[in-house]
C-alpha cells in the first residue's frame, strides 16, 4: 500500500511539469466533461491509522495487525464543465478489525502461559457524506489535474462495535480478573479530507483517480482498559481511541452521456 502511494504521489508531480509539451489548441478546455455523466461510483481501498492504547507501567500493549477496508461511493458533481465545481455524494465504509498483544511480569501470574495475551477488536460501518470543492487543470490531451478539499460527516451505520473483554486466571482455585477492555463506537464523527488526482478521459467512460488524506475531528472509537489482581504490581487504568484517520486510492468511473 505505500508503495503504491509513493508511486502515484510521484506522478501526480511529474504531469504538471510535462504538461508544458501540450500545445494543442483548444477553445474550452473543459468542454470535454459535457460528454460524461454529472455522477460517478467510486472504488476506494484505504489504510486507517492505528488505533492507539496510553501508556501504563504494567505492560505495553501493542498493536500487531490492522486490516485495510474498503469505501464504495456515490458522486454527484455540479457545474463540472468548470474548473472550479462542487461535488457530494453518500459514501459506505468500513472500520478495520484489529488485532493487539501484550505480556505480563511473569511473577505477576502462577503461570507463564497466562502471561502472554492476544485480542482481536472489531470493525464498524458508517455512511459518509462529503461536501468537496474542486480545482481542475488541464495537464494533456486527455488528462486533467484535480484538487478537492472539504468536509465529511459520518452516521454510524447499522450496527455498533462495543465490546468487553476480559482475562481471568486461576489463583488458589479462586477465578481473578486480570485485564478488562470496554470500547464503543461513536454514533457521529466529524472530517477534513484533501485528495489530489487525474481524470483521465476515454471514448466510452472516464476515470478519476485520486490519492486522499482524511483527517477525523473527533475519535471513531474510544474505551478505556484496566490491569487489577495481579500479583505484584498494583491495579491500573489507560485509555483507548481510535481516530479515524486514513490514507486511501479512489477511483471513480463517469460514463458517456447519450447525447440526441
Amino acid at each position: 500500500m505505500r508503495k503504491i502511494l509513493f508511486l502515484f504521489t510521484s506522478i501526480i508531480f511529474y504531469l504538471p511539469l510535462s504538461a508544458q509539451e501540450n500545445t494543442e489548441p483548444i477553445i474550452n478546455e473543459y468542454d470535454v466533461f459535457y460528454d460524461y455523466t454529472h455522477w460517478g461510483f467510486s472504488v476506494i481501498p484505504v489504510l486507517y491509522k492505528e488505533p492507539q492504547f496510553s501508556e501504563n507501567s504494567i505492560a505495553k500493549i501493542n498493536i500487531v495487525k490492522t486490516v485495510p477496508t474498503i469505501q464504495f461511493a456515490f458522486r454527484y458533481h455540479f457545474n463540472h464543465t468548470k474548473a472550479l465545481s462542487f461535488n457530494t455524494g453518500l459514501i459506505y465504509t468500513w472500520t478495520p478489525r484489529f488485532t493487539y498483544t501484550f505480556n505480563l511480569r511473569e511473577d505477576d501470574v502462577l503461570k507463564k502461559e497466562d502471561s502472554y495475551f492476544k485480542g482481536n477488536g472489531f470493525s464498524d460501518s458508517y455512511f459518509l457524506i462529503p461536501l468537496n470543492l474542486e480545482y481542475k487543470l488541464r495537464v494533456g490531451k486527455n488528462l486533467y489535474l484535480n484538487v478537492n478539499w472539504g468536509i465529511t460527516g459520518a452516521m454510524r451505520g447499522g450496527f455498533s462495535a462495543s465490546d468487553i473483554k476480559k482475562i481471568f486466571v486461576d489463583f488458589q482455585e479462586e477465578a481473578i480478573q486480570i485485564f478488562k477492555f470496554n470500547y464503543r463506537s461513536n454514533d457521529f464523527y466529524f472530517n477534513a479530507q484533501l485528495s489530489t488526482g487525474l481524470y483521465i478521459v476515454f471514448d466510452k467512460f472516464m476515470l478519476r483517480t485520486n490519492l486522499l488524506y482524511n483527517k477525523s475531528f473527533n475519535d471513531i472509537m474510544t474505551g478505556e482498559y484496566a490491569f487489577s489482581g495481579l500479583r505484584i504490581s498494583p491495579s491500573e487504568k489507560g485509555n483507548f481511541s481510535f481516530s479515524g484517520d486514513y490514507l486511501g486510492i479512489a477511483t471513480t468511473i463517469y460514463f458517456k452521456r447519450k447525447i440526441k
